[in-house]
């Protein structure tokens, strides 16, 4: 004889190894749905998305202009995000946001806001708050708003200054 097994020579697993390999091949699977759908989350995300996932927490806001706003984020509205910075608000424009420096995971996605940029500076009217508008080129316009609509209007202790609303790289009061 020669000695050959009654299963024909093969090995036979038991069921509980089967299970066993088939929980582990599942885990498997599971690990890289997982991390598939985080890169792809990552790969999708905005810098919108990082703001409004990023709300309550500290972060650095690179604009158009050349400028870092330091800041606890706010609300993020339809196109202006807002922060916190020690005492002052900021209102920057979402067009001239650039880069967005977290200092931590972000969180979950927050809705965002409905309110707008000219919303925002509307409410300044009449208020006799004293803002810096940043300008998109480095340039700086400090007064008090007068009005908005297609051109903000601030009254400057040198005379008053119109500034294109998509100009606006910052607001500050």
């Amino acid at each position: 004889m020669t000695g050959i097994p009654p299963n024909g020579g093969h090995d036979a697993a038991s069921p509980d190894d089967e299970l066993a390999t088939a929980r582990v091949d599942e885990a498997a699977a599971q690990r890289r749905q997982a991390r598939w759908s985080t890169e792809r989350r990552a790969s999708e995300r905005t810098l919108v998305d990082v703001l409004s996932s990023s709300t309550g927490a500290v972060v650095v806001v690179g604009t158009a202009d050349g400028a870092e706003h330091r800041g606890q984020v706010g609300t993020t509205g339809a196109d202006a995000v807002e922060l916190t910075t020690g005492p002052a608000q900021l209102v920057l424009p979402l067009a001239h946001v650039v880069t967005v420096r977290t200092t931590g995971p972000v969180g979950r996605l927050a809705p965002r806001g409905d309110w707008t940029l000219v919303e925002a500076l509307t409410d300044l009217v009449g208020t006799g708050r004293t803002v810096r508008v940043g300008v998109v080129g480095s340039h700086t316009v400090v007064g008090e708003v007068e009005s908005v609509g297609q051109l903000l209007t601030v009254r400057t202790p040198h005379g008053t200054a119109h500034v294109a609303l998509d100009a606006v790289a910052s607001v500050a009061g």
